[in-house]
């Protein structure tokens, strides 16, 4: 079952039907405004594996996120998708997901977003992840430990961002990536150990 709340203030979220509840797997907040969002529906026991959140407005988000509170989500056992786009994160933490620990994510969409740095240890915990999209946002460079962990994913994508310069051997431990998307960066020197690496690369886009 799937679950939609498009351009609605939300205050406090939770379903009683137990029957929903149990077959519910996908929730989408799509243009939604909230100052205290009370999301306790992830904090029950039900399967959800998808959420996707599109905000549009910097204030459509709660401005403090209490990460304890998030941390015992029992929802985030059995998330394989999580899409957070369109709020203005800036600098992504390491304690934002570094001490979030969803096991089984294997899709992470953070567009829009205006991150400029992303913290070394960020993706530490997901290393079942497949795919990880950073398209649309301000990074201009990546820490060469960004992507130590992510030894499963197999796309990659980079896109419309502000990347002007990529260390050596940035990408060595994506020995399965097949798709890695530059598309419309900065870089105006491509270094010979750039894609150190990647052997199964299939795809790769680094037209501007």
């Amino acid at each position: 079952e799937k679950l939609v709340f498009d351009g609605r203030y939300i205050e406090f979220l939770n379903i009683k039907d137990s029957e929903l509840k149990n077959s519910l797997r996908t929730i989408v907040l799509m243009k939604c405004w909230s100052r205290t969002l009370n999301l306790n529906l992830f904090s029950s026991d039900n399967l959800l594996s998808n959420i996707v959140i599109n905000a549009v407005r910097e204030e459509d988000f709660p401005s403090t996120i209490n990460y304890d509170y998030i941390t015992n989500w029992k929802v985030l056992n059995f998330l394989t998708n999580c899409e957070l786009s369109g709020f203005s994160i800036g600098n992504l933490e390491a304690k934002i997901l570094f001490h979030i620990k969803i096991p089984n994510l294997k899709e992470l969409t953070l567009n829009s977003n205006k991150i400029v740095s992303i913290e070394s240890e960020v993706f530490k915990n997901m290393i079942h992840l497949e795919r990880l999209v950073l398209k649309n946002n301000r990074i201009e460079k990546l820490d060469p430990n960004l992507f130590m962990d992510l030894t499963n994913l197999v796309n990659l994508d980079l896109s419309w961002n502000n990347i002007y310069h990529l260390e050596e051997n940035v990408f060595l431990s994506l020995k399965n990536l097949k798709v890695l998307n530059l598309f419309n960066n900065r870089l105006d020197i491509i270094e010979k150990d750039m894609f150190n690496g990647l052997a199964n690369l299939v795809g790769l886009n680094i037209r501007y």
